[in-house]
């Protein structure tokens, strides 16, 4: 048997090692929520209500962005290159 890839889970977190605990390795194993599922609008109306708590904020519109991590970086970068 290879030392380096024992039995069991392979997973290269880095800086390392870091120890995942099983309740948070079952967790991930839920499917995602589809954005489009009847209780998404109540959750998304909370989530809203607590953005400016969470980032200490009086003025502004929070808004969510129900898209891809790689969309996100596209628009933010298509907004600074507006500037």
């Amino acid at each position: 048997m290879d030392p380096f890839y024992g039995p069991g889970r392979n997973q290269l977190f880095v800086p390392g090692p870091v120890n995942i605990p099983e309740p948070v390795l079952q967790a991930m194993n839920r499917n995602n929520e589809d954005y489009r599922a009847p209780p998404v609008p109540a959750l998304t109306k909370k989530l809203l209500a607590d953005v400016p708590k969470i980032f200490k904020s009086t003025t502004g519109t929070p808004f969510l962005f129900p898209t891809t991590g790689m969309s996100g970086l596209v628009c933010i970068i298509m907004l600074i290159s507006r500037v």
